[in-house]
């Protein structure tokens, strides 16, 4: 009897393998979302596409892109992290049992810093290392050995390895939105794989479950690829032979973000806190998707004219799949650093500044940027002649 050919891992879900998915395209030809690249570039493009599994729930983003970790393209392309909730963190690696005196502190990305030099200065900690391991994404392509087979891309040895090295008897290791962007089981095995080497590992992720309740799309972005509740991080620990501590916490800067703590040393008397299950067991993204697509097709109508400020992640999420084929508009962003880059929308639109630009032609504007800045521009746009509406990236009328 022949052997059982292995899934398609794009046919099956990332958390129980189950093959029973609810999908939708994103986009069959698009290309990563941070890439903004040179006018005489042709950058590859990938299939993406938005799965929600009707056993378990869990939903991902899955494509044919290889990268195992979906991080920025480009170097020049930053993304700020919320800082508010370091005390609490404080709190939990507080609940570790171990000699912090012993400890090194370690970083897997640029988003880690903060957080790492604030526990260096609340635990007095020496020894600490900070070094960008995740780098752009074509650092976390994988590699061939000789004999033609894929082997883990040389960033994740790279990590682990400098882990290794650390005499100090325990390590703290800061992995800010990892388990958002990772695409690969084999890498968050091997980062999981850590704390039977007496490795903490501090994380955190959006609240997805809260998210799935809201009202908004705006979290949909292709560099997150699996969008994990915390039943399914907790599973991720315990399959591994590791325990987790998890925390809730919204602030009036930040979506509803999710930080916890991985270890094999949880004291005994620390208690996790409850929190509410999903709305369902199956999130309803997929239909709230479509009804989006409708929202906006009856918002501009044949002749509109969309202005979209805002190339962050959502403002090129709303061009990529969001908005039908049909619809004209263009891409305004004030950042320095994407200045003569084309951005990663089709057709490939220029970027325009928002500050000079004279938008009373347009019948819609579109701010994908936070609502503090959006209540700045809206009054300063009326002031130019603006006179249409301003929307949400949900297609919601912003006042």
């Amino acid at each position: 009897m022949p052997n059982p050919q292995p899934k398609n891992p794009d046919s099956v879900c990332f958390c129980c393998k189950s093959e029973d998915l609810d999908c939708i395209d994103l986009g069959k030809e698009l290309v990563d979302s941070s890439n903004f690249h040179q006018q005489n570039q042709n950058p590859p493009r990938f299939l993406y596409r938005l799965s929600v599994c009707q056993d378990c729930g869990h939903v991902e983003i899955k494509s044919d892109n290889p990268c195992w970790l979906s991080t920025r393209k480009h170097s020049f392309i930053t993304y700020n992290e919320p800082t508010d909730y370091f005390p609490l963190i404080a709190n939990l690696v507080r609940s570790i049992d171990i000699d912090l005196l012993d400890t090194s502190l370690h970083t897997f990305s640029y988003k880690d810093f903060n957080l790492v030099e604030y526990l260096r200065e609340e635990f007095k900690i020496t020894f600490v290392q900070k070094n960008d391991h995740a780098k752009t994404s074509d650092d976390w392509l994988p590699t061939s050995a000789a004999n033609g087979d894929q082997v883990q891309p040389p960033a994740l040895k790279n990590f682990i390895d400098e882990i290794g090295a650390s005499a100090k008897k325990n390590k703290i290791v800061v992995i800010s939105r990892f388990f958002d962007h990772a695409s690969n089981i084999g890498l968050i095995n091997a980062v999981l794989d850590l704390c039977a080497n007496s490795v903490h590992l501090i994380f955190d992720i959006n609240d997805y479950e809260k998210l799935f309740r809201s009202n908004t799309l705006e979290y949909v972005w292709i560099e997150r690829r699996n969008l994990f509740n915390r039943d399914e991080i907790d599973r991720l620990a315990k399959a591994r032979g590791t325990q987790s501590l998890m925390i809730a916490y919204e602030s009036q800067t930040t979506s509803p973000t999710i930080f916890g703590l991985i270890s094999n040393q949880i004291g005994k008397t620390v208690q996790i806190s409850s929190y509410e299950a999903l709305e369902t067991a199956k999130p309803k993204v997929i239909s709230r998707l479509k009804h989006l697509h409708k929202l906006w097709a009856r918002a501009l109508p044949q002749n509109s004219k969309l202005a979209i400020i805002g190339a962050s992640h959502k403002g090129i999420s709303l061009a990529q799949f969001v908005l039908g084929d049909d619809v004209h508009y263009s891409l305004h962003d004030d950042k320095e650093s994407l200045k003569g880059k084309i951005p990663p929308v089709d057709p490939p639109l220029g970027f325009h500044r928002v500050s000079d630009f004279d938008f009373s032609s347009y019948s819609h504007v579109a701010i994908t940027t936070t609502k503090v800045i959006a209540a700045k521009l809206i009054p300063k746009l009326r002031t130019s002649g603006f006179n249409g509406e301003f929307l949400d990236f949900d297609c919601q009328i912003l006042n």
